[in-house]
């Protein structure tokens, strides 16, 4: 069982002035503000269950690496990472070894096309995402704290009696 986590939209938060333009800018992605609640809940349940940041990049230029500095300057630099060409299925880039895996994800089309998959989605509501109504699963709220945070994703996996658990065996 492995858990993963996007970073744009949840890890770090989303410029909602950016434009498509400025995502392509040398030192953008490294200059993303951390979801500070969010990072030290995914630091500490990467003490406790495997997990791994699954973040889309674009083929050409510097995201690759910002978004590397900006997990080693973050805390997570030691968290296995995969980075997803733009626009490409994130299930295609995980281990698919069988066992449960979860996505937290802000973008509801990655969670749909994981949950085709026969995987768990989780949304992070980030604030400014979640106003088209279309995702009817599992959420994390940005406000949420962070004993509430590892709280609700390590019961994914550690809970028996909880009904996402039941549906992950």
């Amino acid at each position: 069982m492995r858990l993963y986590v996007d970073m744009d939209g949840c890890l770090a938060k989303w410029n909602m002035q950016a434009s498509v333009e400025d995502t392509y800018e040398s030192g953008y992605f490294l200059h993303r503000e951390p979801q500070e609640n969010l990072v030290e809940a995914v630091r500490i349940v990467s003490t406790v269950l495997p997990v791994c940041i699954l973040s889309a990049v674009y083929t050409t230029g510097t995201a690759m690496a910002d978004k590397e500095r900006w997990l080693k300057e973050v805390g997570l630099g030691d968290v296995p990472r995969r980075f997803v060409p733009y626009g490409s299925p994130k299930h295609l880039y995980t281990d698919a070894s069988g066992g449960p895996e979860v996505l937290i994800d802000d973008y509801s089309r990655n969670l749909h096309n994981w949950e085709q998959s026969g995987r768990t989605g989780i949304k992070f509501l980030n604030g400014i995402n979640g106003t088209h109504g279309t995702w009817h699963g599992y959420t994390l709220d940005h406000q949420m704290d962070v004993p509430h945070l590892v709280r609700a994703i390590t019961g994914l996996f550690l809970t028996a009696d909880m009904p996402v658990a039941k549906k992950l065996r």
